[in-house]
C-alpha cells in the first residue's frame, strides 16, 4: 500500500473510532458532572452532531438519563462503521493472499469487487430503506433499537467500501 493511502486509512480509522468514542463518552460526562474542558467538549460533540442528525429526543438512545448526540438511526450507521473498519481490516487480509495467486489477473478482481462492493451497499441499504419507508407509511415503529439495527450493515458497508476506495481495490 502507498504511503498516501495507509495514511488516508489510519485517518479513516481513526476518524470512526474519535468520534464513535466521543459519541458514547459524551453521555456518560455530561451525567457525571462534567466541568471546563469536558463540558465544552461535550458541547462541541452535541454541535458537531446537529449539523448531521436531527437529534430528536423520541427518536433518541438516553444513556445515563442524557440524550445520545445523534439519534438511534445515526447511532447505527456509526456502530456500523466501527464494525466495517474492522472487517475492512480482515478483508484486506484475506483478499491479499488470494491476490498472489491471481497476480495476473489482478485488474480484473480489483473491477469486479467494484461492481460486488455497490451490490453490497445497495443491499446492506435494504434494511434502513425499510424501516423508513414502513415509518414514514404509518405501518411500523421500530423503535430506536429497530431503527439502529437496520443501520448497522449500512454503516459497515460504507466504511468497508470507502477503505477498499483507498487501498485502490474498488474502482
Amino acid at each position: 500500500m502507498r504511503s498516501r493511502s495507509r495514511v488516508l486509512l489510519c485517518g479513516l480509522i481513526a476518524g470512526v473510532v474519535l468520534w464513535s468514542a466521543a459519541l458514547a463518552a459524551t453521555p456518560y460526562a455530561l451525567r457525571h458532572g462534567a466541568e471546563g474542558v469536558a463540558l465544552l467538549a461535550g458541547s462541541m460533540v452535541y454541535l458537531a452532531a446537529s449539523a448531521i442528525c436531527h437529534q430528536r429526543a423520541d427518536r433518541s438512545f438516553h444513556p445515563w438519563g442524557v440524550q445520545f448526540p445523534v439519534c438511534g438511526r445515526c447511532a447505527g450507521l456509526y456502530g456500523g462503521a466501527l464494525l466495517g473498519v474492522c472487517a475492512a481490516g480482515v478483508w484486506r487480509r484475506r483478499n491479499s493472499q488470494r491476490d498472489r495467486k491471481v497476480a495476473h489477473g489482478l485488474l480484473v478482481v480489483r473491477s469486479f469487487r467494484g461492481r460486488a462492493a455497490a451490490l453490497v451497499l445497495a443491499a446492506a441499504a435494504l434494511p434502513t430503506a425499510a424501516t423508513v419507508l414502513l415509518e414514514a407509511g404509518g405501518l411500523v415503529d421500530p423503535g430506536n433499537v429497530g431503527r439502529a439495527a437496520s443501520a448497522v450493515p449500512l454503516g459497515a458497508a460504507s466504511c468497508a467500501f470507502v477503505a477498499g476506495v483507498i487501498r485502490g481495490r474498488v474502482h
